[in-house]
């Protein structure tokens, strides 16, 4: 996650996801969009991973609500403000936006790689009880939560419920189920895992960052076709893959530190 201002934008929306990709910049991590993509390989890799359902989650912190206010009155100056970019009050460490419009974001507190949960709805922010250290929205609005220590959970009605453990980064996908990176295995890149109605499988490929996809709709690049319900991964060396819900792989030219799927394509930074 980067630590900056909250803000937020409006977009142009572009037809095809190649479009997104190269209108994204990828500062320091050397993107070339005109570089000629690979949209075809034998087999995704599969190193030694384990299920989310055999380790134990790491306890959810429970935590005092703080007042709307802690986060209003912790606001950065922005001594230029882009054009189309409206600056909200707070500061953020991570941001996930929810289908009804609101977003949910981790707060830069307290100390530590576990942070405070707030929800902007309406223009209030409210706090949860709660600390997190990746977060995710479902479409249905379920609020999702990995924790430092590897916990993964659910938060509904004040209440979260672990689905199990050893997870370093969430994402929901359109059908609401959840797919998960291990913290296990040796390597930089470890497995993925998606759960669905509570069952765990593992799913090919490898990577430090997954990405349901909430796009509709299908975009053809270099012949190869991206169609909905399947997931990116951002691989440990920044390069970009998505995989089809057949296992089939395309390969996305340029490099890439973080991802946002949309309807339309995805965002890339």
């Amino acid at each position: 996650m980067i630590r900056g201002r909250l803000m937020v934008a409006r977009v142009l929306r572009v037809g095809s996801a190649a479009a997104l990709l190269g209108l994204a910049a990828c500062a320091g991590s050397g993107m070339t969009p005109t570089r000629a993509p690979q949209f075809s390989q034998p087999a995704l890799p599969m190193p030694e991973s384990i299920s989310p359902a055999l380790i134990k989650p790491a306890p959810m912190a429970h935590t005092a609500i703080l007042p709307s206010s802690a986060m209003i009155t912790r606001r950065t100056a922005t001594a230029i403000v882009p054009q189309a970019w409206r600056q909200l009050p707070g500061t953020a460490t991570g941001v996930a936006a929810a289908a009804d419009g609101s977003i949910w974001v981790l707060s830069d507190l307290p100390a530590g790689p576990d942070k405070n949960i707030w929800h902007l709805s309406a223009g209030v922010w409210t706090n949860i009880s709660g600390l997190a250290a990746y977060i995710a929205v479902a479409p249905n609005g379920t609020l999702w939560a990995v924790n430092a220590g590897g916990g993964i959970y659910s938060y509904s009605a004040g209440t979260w419920t672990p689905l199990g453990g050893g997870a370093t980064s969430i994402t929901a996908a359109s059908d609401n189920s959840i797919y998960v990176v291990s913290n296990s295995g040796s390597l930089p890149d470890k497995g993925v895992w998606h759960n669905v109605a509570g069952t765990w499988s593992r799913v090919p490929g490898a990577g430090v960052a997954v990405l349901g996809s909430l796009d509709p709709t299908t975009h053809t690049i270099g012949g190869s076709e991206i169609d909905p319900g399947g997931y990116f991964l951002l691989v440990s060396d920044g390069s970009i893959r998505y995989s089809n819900t057949d296992a089939r792989t395309v390969f996305f030219p340029g490099k890439s530190y973080a991802l946002a799927s949309s309807p339309g394509g995805v965002f890339a930074l």
